[in-house]
Protein backbone atom coordinates (compact mmCIF):
# COMPACT_ATOMS: atom_id res chain seq x y z
CA UNK A 1 0.00 0.00 0.00
CA UNK A 2 1.25 3.21 -0.75
CA UNK A 3 -0.41 5.61 1.82
CA UNK A 4 -0.36 9.70 1.59
CA UNK A 5 -0.91 11.81 4.89
CA UNK A 6 -1.84 15.19 3.63
CA UNK A 7 -0.70 17.55 7.07
CA UNK A 8 -1.29 20.65 4.94
CA UNK A 9 -4.12 21.79 6.67
CA UNK A 10 -2.86 21.86 9.95
CA UNK A 11 -1.54 24.96 11.09
CA UNK A 12 -2.97 25.76 14.47
CA UNK A 13 -5.11 24.05 17.37
CA UNK A 14 -5.88 20.47 17.69
CA UNK A 15 -4.61 20.03 14.41
CA UNK A 16 -1.05 21.18 14.73
CA UNK A 17 -1.12 19.21 18.36
CA UNK A 18 -2.32 16.16 16.37
CA UNK A 19 0.21 16.22 13.74
CA UNK A 20 3.20 17.23 16.35
CA UNK A 21 2.69 14.55 18.29
CA UNK A 22 1.43 11.76 15.55
CA UNK A 23 4.34 12.37 13.31
CA UNK A 24 7.06 10.79 15.31
CA UNK A 25 5.46 7.53 15.12
CA UNK A 26 4.28 7.61 11.39
CA UNK A 27 7.95 6.60 10.52
CA UNK A 28 6.78 3.25 12.93
CA UNK A 29 4.41 2.99 9.92
CA UNK A 30 7.25 3.21 7.12
CA UNK A 31 9.13 0.19 8.67
CA UNK A 32 6.45 -2.26 7.39
CA UNK A 33 6.82 -4.12 3.96
CA UNK A 34 3.40 -3.72 3.00
CA UNK A 35 3.30 -0.03 3.23
CA UNK A 36 5.47 3.02 1.80
CA UNK A 37 4.53 6.58 3.74
CA UNK A 38 4.51 9.58 2.13
CA UNK A 39 3.52 13.22 4.16
CA UNK A 40 3.12 15.97 2.58
CA UNK A 41 4.04 19.43 5.06
CA UNK A 42 4.70 23.01 4.67
CA UNK A 43 8.32 24.35 5.68
CA UNK A 44 6.34 26.67 7.86
CA UNK A 45 4.93 23.94 9.83
CA UNK A 46 8.56 22.08 9.85
CA UNK A 47 9.65 25.40 11.26
CA UNK A 48 6.89 25.83 13.74
CA UNK A 49 7.18 22.83 15.44
CA UNK A 50 11.33 22.55 15.15
CA UNK A 51 10.69 19.24 13.15
CA UNK A 52 14.30 16.99 12.87
CA UNK A 53 13.41 15.69 8.97
CA UNK A 54 17.11 13.95 9.62
CA UNK A 55 14.80 11.62 12.09
CA UNK A 56 11.96 11.05 10.39
CA UNK A 57 11.89 7.68 7.83
CA UNK A 58 8.68 8.05 5.81
CA UNK A 59 8.99 10.13 2.66
CA UNK A 60 8.73 13.97 3.22
CA UNK A 61 7.27 15.76 0.36
CA UNK A 62 7.93 19.99 1.52
CA UNK A 63 5.95 22.62 0.01
CA UNK A 64 7.30 25.91 0.31
CA UNK A 65 4.38 28.59 -0.20
CA UNK A 66 0.64 27.97 -2.07
CA UNK A 67 -0.77 31.20 -3.36
CA UNK A 68 -3.05 33.21 -0.59
CA UNK A 69 -6.16 33.33 -3.46
CA UNK A 70 -7.52 29.77 -3.63
CA UNK A 71 -5.56 28.36 -0.97
CA UNK A 72 -7.73 25.34 -0.07
CA UNK A 73 -7.41 24.95 -4.00
CA UNK A 74 -4.72 25.30 -4.44
CA UNK A 75 -3.76 22.63 -1.68
CA UNK A 76 -5.73 20.16 -2.89
CA UNK A 77 -4.15 20.61 -6.92
CA UNK A 78 -1.19 19.91 -5.06
CA UNK A 79 -2.50 16.54 -3.11
CA UNK A 80 -4.16 15.26 -6.71
CA UNK A 81 0.13 16.01 -8.17
CA UNK A 82 1.87 13.82 -5.40
CA UNK A 83 -0.88 11.25 -5.96
CA UNK A 84 -0.37 11.16 -9.93
CA UNK A 85 3.12 11.19 -8.79
CA UNK A 86 3.65 8.09 -6.67
CA UNK A 87 0.86 6.08 -8.00
CA UNK A 88 -1.08 6.88 -4.39
CA UNK A 89 -3.19 4.06 -3.12
CA UNK A 90 -4.54 5.47 -0.08
CA UNK A 91 -5.36 9.08 0.85
CA UNK A 92 -5.53 9.97 5.14
CA UNK A 93 -6.46 13.40 5.84
CA UNK A 94 -6.70 13.96 9.96
CA UNK A 95 -9.64 16.97 8.87
CA UNK A 96 -13.00 16.87 7.95
CA UNK A 97 -12.28 18.33 4.53
CA UNK A 98 -10.54 15.94 2.23
CA UNK A 99 -11.66 15.87 -2.03
CA UNK A 100 -12.09 12.51 -3.37
CA UNK A 101 -9.65 11.32 -6.22
CA UNK A 102 -10.44 9.02 -8.89
CA UNK A 103 -8.63 5.54 -8.17
CA UNK A 104 -7.83 6.44 -4.25
CA UNK A 105 -8.93 5.35 -1.58
CA UNK A 106 -10.07 8.29 1.24
CA UNK A 107 -9.45 8.11 4.71
CA UNK A 108 -10.65 11.56 6.67
CA UNK A 109 -11.28 11.89 10.70
CA UNK A 110 -13.89 14.20 12.04
CA UNK A 111 -12.50 16.36 14.82
CA UNK A 112 -14.47 19.65 15.10
CA UNK A 113 -18.20 19.75 15.99
CA UNK A 114 -18.90 23.25 15.94
CA UNK A 115 -19.68 23.20 12.18
CA UNK A 116 -22.75 21.25 13.43
CA UNK A 117 -23.75 22.21 16.08
CA UNK A 118 -23.37 25.99 16.30
CA UNK A 119 -26.77 27.42 15.26
CA UNK A 120 -27.76 26.98 18.81
CA UNK A 121 -25.03 29.64 19.78
CA UNK A 122 -24.39 33.38 19.01
CA UNK A 123 -21.66 34.31 16.67
CA UNK A 124 -20.60 37.38 14.57
CA UNK A 125 -21.61 36.81 10.90
CA UNK A 126 -18.45 35.74 9.44
CA UNK A 127 -17.98 33.20 11.92
CA UNK A 128 -21.30 31.63 10.93
CA UNK A 129 -20.73 31.76 7.45
CA UNK A 130 -17.57 29.98 8.20
CA UNK A 131 -19.27 27.16 9.83
CA UNK A 132 -22.30 27.35 7.15
CA UNK A 133 -19.57 26.36 4.36
CA UNK A 134 -17.51 24.11 6.74
CA UNK A 135 -20.79 21.90 7.81
CA UNK A 136 -21.50 21.64 4.65
CA UNK A 137 -18.35 20.84 2.90
CA UNK A 138 -17.43 18.63 6.07
CA UNK A 139 -20.70 16.55 5.59
CA UNK A 140 -19.99 16.04 1.92
CA UNK A 141 -15.98 15.02 2.44
CA UNK A 142 -17.40 12.51 5.14
CA UNK A 143 -20.38 10.88 3.55
CA UNK A 144 -17.52 10.07 0.38
CA UNK A 145 -14.98 8.93 2.62
CA UNK A 146 -14.13 5.42 2.16
CA UNK A 147 -13.03 5.34 6.14
CA UNK A 148 -13.45 8.01 9.16
CA UNK A 149 -11.83 8.32 11.99
CA UNK A 150 -13.53 9.27 14.85
CA UNK A 151 -12.40 11.12 17.44
CA UNK A 152 -14.71 9.93 20.39
CA UNK A 153 -17.96 8.33 21.01
CA UNK A 154 -19.77 10.94 20.61
CA UNK A 155 -18.06 12.16 17.02
CA UNK A 156 -19.35 8.78 15.95
CA UNK A 157 -22.37 8.13 17.33
CA UNK A 158 -22.94 12.05 15.16
CA UNK A 159 -21.75 10.57 12.12
CA UNK A 160 -24.45 7.74 12.39
CA UNK A 161 -27.79 9.41 14.05
CA UNK A 162 -27.82 12.40 12.27
CA UNK A 163 -25.42 12.16 8.67
CA UNK A 164 -27.16 8.77 7.81
CA UNK A 165 -23.29 7.20 7.79
CA UNK A 166 -22.96 3.69 7.85
CA UNK A 167 -21.42 2.86 11.34
CA UNK A 168 -19.44 0.28 9.60
CA UNK A 169 -16.92 2.71 7.91
CA UNK A 170 -16.15 5.01 11.20
CA UNK A 171 -13.98 3.76 13.53
CA UNK A 172 -13.06 5.73 17.13
CA UNK A 173 -9.63 6.51 18.05
CA UNK A 174 -8.64 8.99 20.65
CA UNK A 175 -6.00 11.55 20.76
CA UNK A 176 -3.24 11.16 22.78
CA UNK A 177 -2.01 12.98 25.59
CA UNK A 178 1.30 15.56 26.07
CA UNK A 179 3.36 14.04 28.39
CA UNK A 180 4.52 17.29 29.36
CA UNK A 181 1.38 17.39 31.25
CA UNK A 182 1.71 16.08 34.38
CA UNK A 183 0.67 16.43 38.30
CA UNK A 184 5.01 16.17 39.47
CA UNK A 185 5.64 19.66 40.57
CA UNK A 186 9.13 20.98 38.61
CA UNK A 187 11.71 23.21 40.59
CA UNK A 188 10.33 26.40 38.99
CA UNK A 189 7.18 25.84 38.95
CA UNK A 190 7.15 28.57 41.60
CA UNK A 191 8.96 30.70 39.02
CA UNK A 192 6.83 30.63 36.65
CA UNK A 193 3.39 31.33 38.74
CA UNK A 194 5.30 34.00 40.21
CA UNK A 195 5.28 35.46 36.65
CA UNK A 196 1.12 35.58 36.00
CA UNK A 197 1.30 36.80 39.79
CA UNK A 198 0.19 33.05 41.42
CA UNK A 199 0.32 31.48 44.13
CA UNK A 200 0.23 27.07 44.00
CA UNK A 201 -3.48 26.18 45.11
CA UNK A 202 -4.65 29.78 44.61
CA UNK A 203 -6.91 30.02 41.40
CA UNK A 204 -9.51 28.20 39.91
CA UNK A 205 -8.88 27.39 36.09
CA UNK A 206 -10.31 27.47 33.22
CA UNK A 207 -8.51 27.29 29.78
CA UNK A 208 -9.26 27.42 26.08
CA UNK A 209 -10.61 29.93 23.27
CA UNK A 210 -12.98 31.68 24.20
CA UNK A 211 -16.46 31.45 21.65
CA UNK A 212 -19.65 31.23 22.72
CA UNK A 213 -20.03 27.73 22.70
CA UNK A 214 -17.14 27.77 25.40
CA UNK A 215 -20.10 28.98 27.68
CA UNK A 216 -17.44 31.41 29.89
CA UNK A 217 -20.19 33.08 30.70
CA UNK A 218 -21.54 30.12 33.06
CA UNK A 219 -18.49 30.28 34.55
CA UNK A 220 -18.25 33.38 35.70
CA UNK A 221 -21.72 34.05 36.71
CA UNK A 222 -21.03 30.59 39.39
CA UNK A 223 -18.21 32.16 40.55
CA UNK A 224 -19.70 35.04 41.07
CA UNK A 225 -22.39 33.60 42.99
CA UNK A 226 -20.12 30.88 44.99
CA UNK A 227 -17.52 33.80 45.48
CA UNK A 228 -18.20 34.94 49.72
CA UNK A 229 -17.62 31.19 50.37
CA UNK A 230 -13.91 31.02 49.29
CA UNK A 231 -11.08 33.40 48.32
CA UNK A 232 -9.72 32.24 45.18
CA UNK A 233 -9.42 33.74 41.84
CA UNK A 234 -10.46 33.01 38.54
CA UNK A 235 -7.92 32.66 36.23
CA UNK A 236 -8.79 32.46 32.41
CA UNK A 237 -5.81 31.27 30.03
CA UNK A 238 -7.65 31.97 25.95
CA UNK A 239 -8.49 34.52 23.77
CA UNK A 240 -11.22 35.09 21.37
CA UNK A 241 -11.46 35.88 17.56
CA UNK A 242 -15.03 36.61 17.71
CA UNK A 243 -15.70 40.39 19.24
CA UNK A 244 -19.39 40.02 19.99
CA UNK A 245 -18.60 37.04 22.43
CA UNK A 246 -15.58 38.87 23.68
CA UNK A 247 -17.62 41.58 24.67
CA UNK A 248 -20.28 39.87 26.11
CA UNK A 249 -17.92 38.40 28.66
CA UNK A 250 -16.30 41.68 29.48
CA UNK A 251 -20.10 43.03 30.35
CA UNK A 252 -20.52 39.44 32.48
CA UNK A 253 -16.94 40.50 34.58
CA UNK A 254 -18.19 44.29 35.31
CA UNK A 255 -21.86 42.51 36.43
CA UNK A 256 -20.02 39.92 38.71
CA UNK A 257 -19.23 41.93 41.67
CA UNK A 258 -16.14 40.87 41.70
CA UNK A 259 -14.25 41.59 38.49
CA UNK A 260 -10.76 42.37 40.98
CA UNK A 261 -10.96 38.41 41.31
CA UNK A 262 -11.24 37.59 37.68
CA UNK A 263 -7.93 37.33 35.56
CA UNK A 264 -7.81 37.01 32.12
CA UNK A 265 -4.24 35.93 30.71
CA UNK A 266 -4.82 35.55 27.14
CA UNK A 267 -2.62 33.39 24.93
CA UNK A 268 0.06 32.18 26.82
CA UNK A 269 3.28 29.81 26.19
CA UNK A 270 2.55 25.91 27.06
CA UNK A 271 5.34 26.10 29.43
CA UNK A 272 2.86 28.56 31.73
CA UNK A 273 0.11 26.05 30.78
CA UNK A 274 1.12 23.12 31.97
CA UNK A 275 2.33 24.71 35.60
CA UNK A 276 -1.19 26.52 35.66
CA UNK A 277 -3.30 23.02 35.76
CA UNK A 278 -1.08 21.00 37.95
CA UNK A 279 -1.06 24.23 40.60
CA UNK A 280 -5.23 25.27 40.18
CA UNK A 281 -7.12 24.01 43.25
CA UNK A 282 -9.85 23.65 40.59
CA UNK A 283 -10.69 23.06 36.95
CA UNK A 284 -13.74 24.18 35.28
CA UNK A 285 -14.90 23.36 31.86
CA UNK A 286 -18.25 24.93 30.88
CA UNK A 287 -18.04 23.89 26.79
CA UNK A 288 -21.24 22.29 25.37
CA UNK A 289 -19.35 21.51 21.70
CA UNK A 290 -16.05 18.96 21.73
CA UNK A 291 -15.21 16.25 19.85
CA UNK A 292 -11.85 15.17 21.43
CA UNK A 293 -11.36 17.84 23.72
CA UNK A 294 -7.45 18.78 24.56
CA UNK A 295 -8.02 20.89 27.43
CA UNK A 296 -9.97 17.62 28.96
CA UNK A 297 -7.04 15.51 28.02
CA UNK A 298 -4.57 17.89 29.40
CA UNK A 299 -6.51 18.37 33.07
CA UNK A 300 -6.81 15.05 33.37
CA UNK A 301 -2.93 14.26 32.92
CA UNK A 302 -2.39 17.29 35.86
CA UNK A 303 -4.73 15.08 38.28
CA UNK A 304 -6.58 18.07 38.42
CA UNK A 305 -9.89 18.39 40.09
CA UNK A 306 -12.54 19.18 37.63
CA UNK A 307 -16.20 20.36 37.51
CA UNK A 308 -17.66 19.73 33.88
CA UNK A 309 -20.36 20.67 32.28
CA UNK A 310 -22.52 17.64 31.37
CA UNK A 311 -22.49 18.32 27.81
CA UNK A 312 -21.49 14.52 25.57
CA UNK A 313 -18.28 13.97 24.94
CA UNK A 314 -17.00 15.42 28.47
CA UNK A 315 -18.88 12.38 30.74
CA UNK A 316 -17.03 9.85 27.96
CA UNK A 317 -13.75 11.87 28.41
CA UNK A 318 -13.99 11.94 32.50
CA UNK A 319 -15.67 9.35 33.27
CA UNK A 320 -16.27 8.90 36.83
CA UNK A 321 -13.19 11.54 37.04
CA UNK A 322 -15.23 14.39 37.41
CA UNK A 323 -17.99 16.27 38.97
CA UNK A 324 -20.59 17.21 36.51
CA UNK A 325 -22.72 20.33 36.72
CA UNK A 326 -26.30 20.86 34.39
CA UNK A 327 -24.89 22.26 31.08
CA UNK A 328 -25.16 26.21 30.90
CA UNK A 329 -26.54 26.32 34.54
CA UNK A 330 -24.62 28.99 36.76
CA UNK A 331 -26.42 27.92 39.75
CA UNK A 332 -25.72 24.33 39.12
CA UNK A 333 -21.99 24.98 38.80
CA UNK A 334 -22.34 27.38 42.14
CA UNK A 335 -23.49 25.13 44.10
CA UNK A 336 -20.55 22.62 42.94
CA UNK A 337 -18.06 25.24 43.48
CA UNK A 338 -19.50 25.74 47.17
CA UNK A 339 -19.43 21.79 47.62
CA UNK A 340 -15.78 21.60 46.46
CA UNK A 341 -15.12 24.71 49.27
CA UNK A 342 -16.63 22.96 51.65
CA UNK A 343 -15.48 19.39 51.50
CA UNK A 344 -12.15 19.69 48.82
CA UNK A 345 -11.67 15.58 49.48
CA UNK A 346 -15.06 15.17 47.83
CA UNK A 347 -14.16 15.85 44.46
CA UNK A 348 -11.98 13.13 42.78
CA UNK A 349 -9.45 12.91 40.14
CA UNK A 350 -9.26 9.25 39.41
CA UNK A 351 -8.49 8.77 35.67
CA UNK A 352 -7.68 6.19 33.42
CA UNK A 353 -5.47 8.55 31.58
CA UNK A 354 -3.69 5.37 29.25
CA UNK A 355 -7.09 5.41 27.24
CA UNK A 356 -5.08 8.92 25.66
CA UNK A 357 -1.92 8.20 24.47
CA UNK A 358 -0.06 8.92 21.27
CA UNK A 359 1.53 6.13 21.05
CA UNK A 360 -2.00 3.84 21.03
CA UNK A 361 -3.35 6.17 19.08
CA UNK A 362 -0.55 5.97 16.02
CA UNK A 363 -0.92 2.31 16.31
CA UNK A 364 -4.81 1.95 16.25
CA UNK A 365 -5.02 4.40 12.69
CA UNK A 366 -2.11 2.15 11.02
CA UNK A 367 -4.17 -0.53 12.02
CA UNK A 368 -7.44 0.98 10.93
CA UNK A 369 -5.97 1.91 7.79
CA UNK A 370 -4.33 -1.45 6.85
CA UNK A 371 -6.85 -3.42 7.86
CA UNK A 372 -9.67 -1.11 5.56
CA UNK A 373 -6.52 -1.37 3.07
CA UNK A 374 -6.50 -5.30 2.99
CA UNK A 375 -10.21 -5.76 3.15
CA UNK A 376 -10.45 -3.34 0.05
CA UNK A 377 -7.84 -5.38 -1.96
CA UNK A 378 -9.99 -8.50 -0.87
CA UNK A 379 -12.89 -7.73 -2.05
CA UNK A 380 -11.75 -6.18 -5.40
CA UNK A 381 -12.71 -8.31 -8.40
CA UNK A 382 -9.84 -10.37 -9.53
Amino acid sequence: MKLLINFLQSHSGGARSYLRNILPFVGNWAEHDEMVVYVLLYQRQIDADKIDVNQLKFKLIIIDKVPKVFKPLAEQYIVQKTIKKFEIDTLFTPYQIAFSFSGVKTVSMLRNMEAFLHWQYPSTLRNRIRNIILQAVSKLTLQKSDLIIAVSDFAKDYMVDELNIPESKIVRIYHGRDQRFSPIKHSNDDLILKQVNLESGSYIFTSGSILPYRKLETIIKAFSLSAENHDSTLIVAGDSNDAKYKALIADEVKRSGVIDRIHFLGFIDIEKIIVLYRHAQLFITATEIEACPNIAIEAMASSCRIIASDKSPLPEMFQDGATYFKAGESQDLANKINIFFSSPQGIISDFDINRFLWKYCAENTYKAIVRFGFEQKTSSPT
